[in-house]
């Protein structure tokens, strides 16, 4: 048996018992940031940090460890880069390897990896080449995953051993010309034909990553009506056997040049009904849990894959110096250094809870997920900017390879919903449940005999929180500076989301600056948490503060930085000048250009 398959196999031996099983749809899965916009702390649900057991670590370690030699040896990302392909000698060596088997349930010859493994693969590889790593996620991830999580059986069984062999690849089509963040607009069509057989699909794609080459595609489509009234936002798995697809070119991207992102039109397609993909209408809840899975996967690809640019940076800030001393001694480099280490320990730790989470498959992690895109892919900008400035004028020049890192990381804000998207989806799910329950309050307001009960429990409430906050049980002492920070905040971003949701009532959906505070808010309150969740957790199995000092220094150095942030939130809802924003932004947006002159 070659190296290659062997750690393969023991994956399959021995398995990590997070089998993929069929979606069960479960109401009011807990969640430790709606509560947290509620103003609970629901402590069991992060602490303790997730950890896999002696023996699937040492399954993970053996894996991705023959995977890396793999990447070194077989991956050029460089040249990738520059022919602005993947090899298909690479495509085959993945295949071989089982990469393409990773997020497979197990009783379909796949391995069934949990989250935190899959986090950790998405990591490594992004370590190795971006262009590779966006290919792979996109077919592990967003491309295949809802056949795993809606699909029946019948569905499992024709198309899992082709996703799985790599002789099928998945892509996922959502976004189209007119239908960017709003997925709500899509205009491709899915009419049942006469006999009742077939949907016929028509409409365009755009920015599919497999495009050129993916012959699986989990595709969203409005059913139509007879009379051509569009409805029923459904997916449908569609393949490219069925005829009347048809990708365009390549575009010519900044970044990520070697994935392939193409067009996808669909004419006339006949989808057999038993290719519809869970239940007909249900098809946007369908694309908000694979891109739940997918926000995660790209935030352990930024989490994992930055660390290479620290790495960079640190050799070039010990290895170079000028006027006779290293750039490492200079205060402004280790503040950039130190900022760059913290950061990235905040990434990891979010990360890696939140693949936690998901592992238990009894959590709801959407925010959370959409937290982790939001500050790990913002985080790495930050940190190839700092890095590229490290290196000074070589950092500029592409024979350094920072250039290429640049270009691919910018798209990281915008896959998978943009940040300002999520900002929103974050503020507007956390204050859904608590919005509802203080409907329900207003309403027995005004029946106080027929609903004393409720306003008993919400008065109780009001109470309880009047004199005690909510805090975190026995976490140690040590942790005190940063667990009072996260406690709070989230006292503060409960009166926030009460206050407001009184004032604006169903108008708060348009108060996006306000929402956006609500969102970096929640952002800094949950990332902060997972360090403090990972060090308590450290401690409480034995590690003392002399082992875990450098951990602290992490720890200090991102509550300082997380405290500021909220704090400047916090005091911008009331103390802010959102009225000139508005202002400037409609007058330059009326000219349609910087209209202000220095002389007339």
């Amino acid at each position: 048996m070659s190296t290659a398959t062997q750690p393969v196999e023991d994956v399959k031996k021995t398995s990590l018992q997070n089998k993929d099983q069929n979606h069960k749809q479960k109401k009011s899965l807990p969640s430790f940031m709606k509560a947290a916009f509620s103003g609970r702390i629901d402590h069991k649900l992060i602490f303790p940090f997730p950890e896999p057991s002696k023996e699937e670590l040492e399954e993970m370690d053996s894996f991705l460890q023959e995977f890396d030699k793999f990447c070194k040896q077989k991956i050029n990302a460089m040249q990738i880069d520059e022919d602005s392909k993947i090899p298909q000698e690479v495509l085959d060596g993945l295949a071989e390897f089982g990469i393409f088997s990773l997020t497979a349930p197990e009783e379909y010859d796949g391995l069934g990896i949990s989250n935190v493994f899959f986090c950790r693969f998405m990591g490594l590889i992004s370590r190795h080449c971006a262009s590779v790593s966006t290919t792979c996620g996109a077919h592990l991830s967003i491309g295949s995953k809802g056949l795993y999580l809606f699909g029946t059986e019948e569905q499992k069984q024709k198309y899992i051993p082709g996703i799985t062999s790599g002789e099928t690849i998945a892509a996922f089509c959502l976004t189209e010309p007119q239908a960017g963040s709003d997925a709500h607009s899509i205009r491709t069509t899915a009419k049942l034909s006469k006999d009742g057989k077939h949907y016929v699909l028509n409409g365009e794609k755009i920015y599919i990553t497999n495009g050129a080459f993916a012959n699986f595609f989990t595709v969203f489509a409005k059913i139509a009506s007879e009379n051509e009234e569009e409805s029923g936002f459904t997916a449908f798995i569609v393949t490219r056997d069925m005829g009347g697809i048809t990708n365009g070119k390549e575009e010519k991207k900044l970044g990520l040049k070697g994935s392939s992102t193409t067009p996808i039109v669909f004419n006339d397609v006949q989808v057999p009904v038993e290719n519809v993909l869970g239940e007909p209408g249900k098809g946007f809840k369908i694309a908000m849990e694979i891109l739940n899975l997918g926000r995660l996967g790209l935030a352990a690809a930024c989490a994992g894959g930055v660390k290479r640019l620290v790495d960079e940076g640190v050799r070039q800030a010990a290895e170079r110096k000028q006027f006779g001393s290293p750039l490492s001694s200079f205060g402004l480099i280790q503040k950039k250094i130190a900022r760059m280490g913290a950061l990235c320990y905040a990434m990891n730790s979010s990360v890696l809870l939140t693949a936690g989470l998901a592992d238990t498959k009894e959590i709801d992690f959407s925010i959370e997920s959409a937290i982790c895109k939001i500050f790990t892919t913002e985080s790495t900008w930050e940190i190839i900017n700092e890095t590229v400035q490290i290196f000074g004028g070589n950092g500029f020049i592409a024979d350094f390879e920072l250039e290429r890192a640049l270009r691919d990381t910018r798209v990281n804000m915008i896959f998978e919903g943009t940040n300002e998207i999520l900002r929103l989806f974050i503020a507007l799910t956390g204050i859904k449940d608590f919005g509802n329950y203080l409907k329900n309050v207003g309403k027995a307001l005004n029946k106080p005999l027929k609903s004393m009960d409720v306003i008993i429990e919400y008065l109780s409430t009001k109470v309880i929180r009047s004199i005690a906050k909510e805090k975190f049980d026995n976490v140690n002492s040590l942790l005190s500076t940063e667990i009072k920070v996260v406690e709070k905040y989230i006292a503060l971003l409960n009166h926030v989301a009460e206050k407001h949701i009184k004032m604006y009532k169903k108008d708060i959906i348009h108060q996006q600056f306000l929402l956006e505070r609500m969102a970096n808010m929640a952002i800094y309150i949950y990332v902060l948490a997972a360090c403090i969740s990972r060090i308590d957790t450290q401690m409480k199995k034995g590690k003392t503060a002399e082992d875990l000092k450098h951990d602290l220094e992490c720890l200090r150095m991102f509550g300082e930085m997380a405290r500021e942030q909220l704090e400047y939130n916090y005091n911008g809802i009331n103390s802010n000048y959102d009225d000139s924003i508005t202002k400037i932004s409609n007058h330059m947006c009326e000219q349609q250009k910087y209209p202000f002159k220095v002389w007339d």
